[in-house]
């Protein structure tokens, strides 16, 4: 369903994660955890996942006619 390099959050919120790569039917995600100051490791089910976009999208501060004005 993913593919290396794209960029996924959990459906239930959290950090920006990219998918690293697949361990059998897992996606399995880094992300950097500023409170640890490391990178840190996600790995489960792809449905627990959403993309980037859908996230913005759905996100009630998310203004789509922002996108189409031109700043003069």
């Amino acid at each position: 369903m993913y593919k290396r390099g794209d960029l996924v959050q959990l459906r239930s919120g959290g950090p920006a994660m990219t998918v690293v790569g697949r361990d059998g039917d897992h996606t399995v995600c880094s992300y950097y955890s500023s409170l640890r100051e490391l990178f840190r490791t996600w790995e489960g089910p792809s449905e627990a996942l959403v993309p980037i976009g859908a996230v913005l999208e759905a996100s009630p501060d998310f203004d789509h006619e922002d996108e189409d004005q031109d700043e003069d």
